[in-house]
């Protein structure tokens, strides 16, 4: 189901912290994964990679949520993915119209200024932290700096991972960047059954001999390989764990690293 809203007005600064917007349309892609369009609020900047907080505009307050940004940084507006945590934060119920407050200043690590120059990028994804690596592969950037992107996103099916795979659809046929899009980048799904044959996490599918045939790349080599991981504290620690091992040194806003990571703002 897709709604949208024929109007667009960004509404002025409610508070020092935040700017009431203004929901434009909400595209449902299971009972609780949904993707939804803001306004964009004046003077917002972001980088590609970074999250902002959300809450929806009401009397009672609401804890805000913490939300990758999908859109790239040149959009005019802000896109988002939001799952079954959207129940609590009060955005299950989100339709065009409704007003939004966003946070002025936008967060994060998974930026690609953190991570030292490298040949292949992987963008390691579980749930809807897959949002903020759809900035990434979206930016020309991305293409410019790196020969290769995988994109390896994690889910408990395959209707779970079709806003993902929607939005990499639409960026092969990008008049833009589609060729580079074509050539460079490869997404790769992995849900719940394929996650039992592998271990049950994206760490025993990186060990595998299985991936790196797949995606036609040599094992993981820290003078030209960089990750990107964002998903659940648990997913996080073995994953650091497995590239630690391996040499690999995480970065970060002060020193750049051979990967970065970001807790996914949602249990998986």
């Amino acid at each position: 189901m897709y709604e949208t809203l024929s109007f667009a007005e960004s509404n002025p600064v409610v508070s020092g912290s935040f700017n009431r917007e203004i929901v434009l349309s909400v595209r449902r892609w299971t009972d609780t994964l949904f993707s939804f369009t803001t306004t964009r609020p004046l003077g917002f900047d972001f980088t590609n990679g970074q999250f902002a907080l959300i809450s929806p505009d009401r009397d009672a307050f609401t804890p805000p949520q913490a939300l990758g940004i999908a859109s790239p940084d040149h959009d005019d507006v802000l896109e988002f993915l939001c799952g079954s945590e959207g129940q609590a934060a009060g955005l299950q119920q989100l339709k065009p119209g409704d007003k939004l407050m966003v946070g002025r200043r936008a967060r994060g690590k998974l930026v690609l200024n953190s991570l030292k120059q490298g040949r292949c990028l992987y963008l390691l994804g579980s749930g809807i932290g897959i949002a903020s690596f759809l900035s990434i592969v979206r930016d020309r950037e991305t293409y410019e700096r790196f020969s290769k992107i995988v994109l390896v996103h994690a889910g408990p099916g395959p209707t779970d991972l079709s806003y993902a795979q929607s939005v990499v659809a639409n960026l092969e046929a990008d008049p833009v960047l589609g060729s580079r899009v074509r050539s460079k980048l490869t997404y790769y799904p992995l849900f719940a059954s394929q996650r039992s044959r592998e271990g049950d996490r994206i760490v025993d599918l990186l060990a595998s001999r299985e991936f790196f045939e797949n995606v036609d790349l040599p094992p993981f080599a820290r003078e030209t390989d960089r990750i990107m991981m964002c998903g659940s504290e648990q997913m996080l620690h073995d994953l650091k764990l497995f590239f630690d091992v391996r040499g690999f040194i995480e970065g970060g806003a002060l020193e750049r690293g051979d990967y970065v990571t970001e807790k996914a703002f949602v249990g998986h």
